[in-house]
């Protein structure tokens, strides 16, 4: 079982509240520089966020590519995919790429395969990954005999259509006369 990690950086250890109360500061006066030391933000961390006019909490580690509606959108696309019969593949949900490109994103996507990264994709499945596998399972036989079902049912009516039989009955003895004329 691995170790709990005590915290030893200091980076992004203030909140959006010590960076608007050093905001006010600075409209209060104060220089930026002491404002900086009395709330405990590093200068130039203040400094950018006046100028930016961002007063959003720290960030660490790499940028999402999307928004969060972003990714609800995407991801509701794809549990409609899914939803619509077998579900999609890694390579085809990998090709957010194309999403990121019509929306004018920012990314750092692969150009040349014009697919989203592997490390992407896991993060993606391992967030929003459907747990209940049983249940897919379920849908996709109940699918699947629905649409045999229909795929015979429109097959028939073809070839209904191409014997030119009307009835059903009409058909029933043509068969069966077909049938006691073969066993003669």
């Amino acid at each position: 079982m691995p170790k709990v990690r005590v915290r030893t950086t200091e980076k992004a250890s203030w909140s959006s509240d010590s960076l608007n109360k050093a905001i006010q500061l600075i409209d209060g006066g104060s220089s930026i520089r002491n404002a900086a030391k009395v709330m405990g933000i590093p200068f130039s961390s203040l400094q950018k966020r006046i100028k930016k006019g961002s007063t959003l909490a720290p960030h660490l580690g790499r940028f999402t590519v999307f928004s969060r509606e972003e990714e609800a959108e995407l991801a509701n696309l794809v549990k409609k995919m899914a939803n619509i019969f077998y579900g999609c593949t890694a390579n085809q949900i990998r090709v957010a790429f194309e999403y990121a490109e019509k929306l004018n994103v920012k990314h750092n996507f692969n150009q040349a395969s014009k697919m989203a990264g592997r490390d992407w994709l896991h993060e993606k499945r391992k967030h929003g990954k459907a747990k209940d596998k049983e249940k897919r399972l379920k849908y996709r036989r109940r699918v699947l005999k629905r649409q045999s079902a229909k795929y015979y049912k429109n097959r028939t009516k073809l070839l209904y259509q191409i014997l030119a039989l009307t009835t059903y009955a009409r058909t029933m003895r043509m068969m069966t006369q077909k049938m006691l004329e073969t066993d003669a």
